[in-house]
């Protein structure tokens, strides 16, 4: 991931770097398959995007453009006032965060250990599931220099890549439990909540309602922590975080 980057309005004649970084990473840019093909990929954000103003992100000693994001406009209440406010909306920077799935897997395992005890529920599938539930990314990411997805990451999904690669893989042990394998696989596919998030079947055990709520808790956390680390305004509270929609206390001493 670039030390550091800076970034500037979208100009006419960025169409070809735009196209270069939609061919590393099809999904973060927002455009369709057609439209990454037929048209000039300037021309297609303002015809995708009318509303909203596009930025650009550029890496000292990197060639071309390493990320894209839009400046969104929105009313928002502050202090007893509706204050008009510009912010910047999926700011996607194309370099990977190595270490950072197994960083989130440790973190699942230390956090469903301890729930799953103070609940009564089973700490090994749980443990099973922190360690198997983001299994298909090893797949649906490659790792060629920059972090792209893969044809087969386009085209299905860690989540299905997952299951399957969990599901061949246990067919190799004799006698493995028809039981517990399903359990393990509902682990995987239901650990991002609700259908409209990704997963196919929502969480129907306690072990899976435990793995989907740590996983976005780590998520929310991940997002909280990075935002009150980068953020340079003076006061008490972060600016605004379009994902979680919300200022941020910053933390005493901050």
């Amino acid at each position: 991931m670039p030390t550091s980057f800076t970034l500037r309005q979208m100009r006419p004649d960025d169409g070809p770097a735009l196209r270069a970084l939609m061919e590393n990473d099809l999904p973060s840019t927002g455009m369709s398959l057609t439209t990454r093909f037929l048209v000039d990929p300037y021309q297609a954000w303002l015809a995708l995007k009318p509303s909203m103003i596009g930025v650009v992100a550029e890496a000292p000693g990197v060639e071309g453009l390493v990320g894209t994001a839009t400046v969104a406009f929105e009313d928002v209440q502050f202090d007893g006032r509706v204050l008009p406010s510009a912010f910047l909306e999926n700011l996607k920077v194309h370099h990977a965060y190595r270490g950072g799935l197994l960083e989130h897997i440790l973190k699942i395992a230390e956090t469903g250990e301890a729930i799953a005890i103070a609940y009564g529920a089973d700490p090994d599938l749980l443990l099973a599931g922190a360690i198997l539930h983001d299994l298909g990314k090893v797949d649906e990411l490659s790792y060629d220099g920059i972090t792209s997805y893969s044809r087969n990451g386009n085209l299905l999904g860690h989540i299905t890549i997952g299951v399957t690669m969990v599901r061949d893989a246990l067919r190799g042990i004799e006698g493995f439990p028809d039981d517990l394998r399903t359990r393990i696989e509902h682990l995987i596919v239901s650990h991002h909540g609700k259908r409209e998030l990704g997963s196919p079947v929502e969480p129907m055990t306690e072990e899976a309602f435990i793995l989907s709520a740590i996983d976005d808790l780590d998520a929310t956390l991940h997002q909280f922590r990075r935002h009150v680390r980068e953020d340079r305004g003076e006061g008490d509270f972060t600016a605004y975080h379009p994902r979680l929609r919300r200022i941020l206390l910053k933390p005493a001493g901050r």
